[in-house]
């Protein structure tokens, strides 16, 4: 039991660490670039904001179309899906790999292009994820594959 637990939370925080990790990057990156922007020779601030927005705007509709054609179950913070699963309700592919990497790059992808977005749901929801894949490749937790034990 113990063991189980502590892989799911040295998983869940190995990937929210790279999420947090990759979102700085890329959000100091994209400073970077709008401050060379604005540190060149005319010191003007109309190519950093169109760059700066350019570059938004793009992200966004990354992790809109992402979102919306990969996997459109992925919407959400994913918490009210979660108390419907521990309420009873079968919702297919909610623990999928798809889901886990569209709810961490989606998660980056969006705060990064300035959506308003919280973390908070969607690593919620992949802490789920992680300990779903846990009980299922963990020896021993033969009894936690049945829905009834899951709740």
């Amino acid at each position: 039991m113990y063991c189980a637990l502590t892989v799911i939370g040295l998983s869940t925080g190995f990937i929210c660490s790279l999420v947090f990790l990759l979102q700085n990057f890329l959000s100091d990156y994209i400073a970077d670039i709008t401050m060379d922007i604005i540190g060149g020779p005319n010191n003007n601030m109309s190519p950093a904001w169109a760059f700066n927005m350019s570059v938004c705007v793009m992200l966004a509709f990354i992790a809109a179309f992402f979102t919306a054609y990969w996997c459109p179950n992925s919407v959400g913070s994913g918490l009210p899906h979660l108390i419907g699963i521990l309420n009873g309700v079968n919702l297919p592919n909610f623990f999928s790999i798809p889901m886990l990497i569209m709810k961490s790059l989606g998660c980056v992808i969006a705060i990064c292009g300035g959506l308003v977005v919280g973390k908070e749901g969607p690593l919620a929801h992949v802490g789920s994820i992680c300990a779903m894949y846990t009980v299922y490749l963990i020896p021993g937790f033969i009894v936690f594959h049945d829905d009834a034990a899951k709740r």
